[in-house]
C-alpha cells in the first residue's frame, strides 16, 4: 500500500503502456474519497492513458453508481473513456444456463 504500493502498480502500468488491456475490477475503490492512494493511482493513470491514447486499452469495472462516484471525482476522466458498458446483472436461469 502507499506510495511504495503505488511505485509498484505504476511499474505493472509500465509494462502494458504499448499495447494491452489493463482490467481493473472494483475500480471504484480507486476514489480518493475512500482510498488516500487511490488519487495517486488515478494521476499516474490518467496521465498514462493519455500519453499513451491508442495503444493501451484501461476497463473500470464494478458497480454502475459508485464507477459513477469515481468518474465523477476527475473532469478528465470520463474523456479517457471512449466507450462505456452496462452489463445488467444475470437472472437465475441464465446462471443456471452458464453453469451447467
Amino acid at each position: 500500500g502507499g506510495v511504495k504500493g503505488t511505485i509498484l502498480k505504476r511499474d505493472q502500468v509500465k509494462s502494458i503502456e504499448r499495447g494491452g488491456v489493463l482490467f481493473i475490477d472494483e475500480a471504484y475503490q480507486l476514489n480518493p474519497t475512500h482510498n488516500k492512494t487511490g488519487e495517486q493511482i488515478l494521476d499516474l493513470l490518467l496521465t498514462d492513458m493519455e500519453e499513451y491514447r491508442g495503444q493501451m486499452v484501461v476497463v473500470f469495472a464494478g458497480y454502475k453508481n459508485k464507477i459513477e462516484d469515481l468518474l465523477k471525482h476527475n473532469e478528465g476522466l470520463p474523456s479517457r473513456f471512449k466507450d462505456t458498458y452496462h452489463i445488467d446483472d444475470f437472472t437465475d436461469e441464465e446462471l443456471y444456463f452458464i453453469i451447467c
